[in-house]
C-alpha cells in the first residue's frame, strides 16, 4: 500500500509464503491510498478479491506490570495490536491447564511464562493463521502468558482465549483392573492416586484372572497347568492333559 500515485512511498506490505489471505492496516491522513498487488510467484496468474474497510485500531491488552486476568473454563474475546498483550489466570499450585487461542484473524504467537513474564516456558508459533494451544503446569496461585502480534504487520488481530483446567482420574482398581489389549495405552492417574491395569502379550492366551476357555496348548503344558491351582476358583474344573495320537 502506497501514499503516492507513483508507488514510491510504501506504507505497509503483506507477503505471505502460502496461498492465504493478505492483510495490511495503515493509519494515514491522506484522502487517497494506492494499492499494488504483485503476482510474481504465479506464472499463470490468479484471481483475487480486494476489500477496503475502515475500522478502529486494535490495541494491546494489559502490560507486564498489570496483565489482564482471563477466567478459567470460560471463553473470552481478546485482541492484540502490533506488539504484545499480557494476561494471567488464577491457578492451583500443581494444577494442569490448557491455554487455547482460537479463531485469530491474523498470525499471532502464544507464549507461556508461568510466575512472571521474565521467563518463557513454552511457545506455540504456527506459521499460518491457525489456532494456538499450550499445556502448562502451574507452580503458584497465578499463571502468566502473552500473545505476540509482531507478525501482523502492525494491524493487530482479534481472537478468543479459553483456559481449561485438566482433571485426571485413576484407572481401574484392585478388584477390577483396566484391561489393555494393545501394545500402547494412553492412561491417566491422579496426583496422589494409583492406576491399575492388566495386560497380556498378543497370541499368548488370556489374562491370568480370566475364566475364559483356554486356547489350544501342548500336552506337556496342559499337564503342568493341571498340577497348579485353578485361577478361576477352587470349584472350577481342571483341564486334563491329552495324550498325543500316535
Amino acid at each position: 500500500m502506497f501514499s503516492d500515485p507513483h508507488y514510491r512511498e510504501e506504507l505497509a506490505r503483506s507477503s505471505r509464503r502460502y496461498t492465504e489471505d493478505e492483510f495490511v492496516t495503515v493509519t494515514t491522513s491522506d484522502e487517497i491510498l494506492y494499492v499494488e498487488v504483485r503476482g510474481r510467484h504465479r506464472s499463470s496468474g490468479t484471481p483475487f478479491t480486494l476489500t477496503v474497510a475502515a475500522h478502529d485500531r486494535l490495541r494491546d491488552q494489559g502490560s507486564e506490570q498489570e496483565p489482564l486476568e482471563v477466567p478459567v473454563d470460560q471463553e473470552v474475546a481478546a485482541q492484540v495490536g502490533g506488539d504484545r498483550s499480557f494476561y494471567f489466570f488464577t491457578s492451583t499450585p500443581g494444577g494442569h491447564y490448557t491455554i487455547k487461542l482460537l479463531s485469530p484473524t491474523m498470525d499471532v504467537d502464544l507464549y507461556a511464562h508461568g510466575d512472571d513474564f521474565t521467563v518463557v516456558q513454552d511457545t506455540s508459533d504456527n506459521l499460518r493463521v491457525e489456532d494456538e494451544a499450550l499445556s502448562v503446569t502451574a507452580t503458584g496461585d497465578r499463571f502468566s502468558f502473552s500473545v505476540d502480534g509482531s507478525h501482523t504487520h502492525g494491524s493487530g488481530a482479534n481472537y478468543d482465549l479459553h483456559v481449561l483446567e485438566e482433571t485426571f482420574d485413576n484407572e481401574g482398581d484392585d478388584h477390577d483392573p483396566l484391561p489393555i489389549t494393545g501394545t500402547r495405552h494412553r492412561g491417566q492417574v491422579q496426583a496422589e492416586g494409583t492406576a491399575r491395569a492388566r495386560t497380556w502379550r498378543p497370541g499368548r492366551g488370556r489374562p491370568r484372572n480370566s475364566c475364559s476357555a483356554p486356547r489350544s496348548i501342548s500336552p506337556r503344558r496342559a499337564a503342568r497347568r493341571a498340577n497348579r491351582a485353578s485361577p478361576c476358583g477352587a470349584d472350577a474344573p481342571r483341564e486334563r492333559p491329552r495324550r498325543p495320537v500316535a
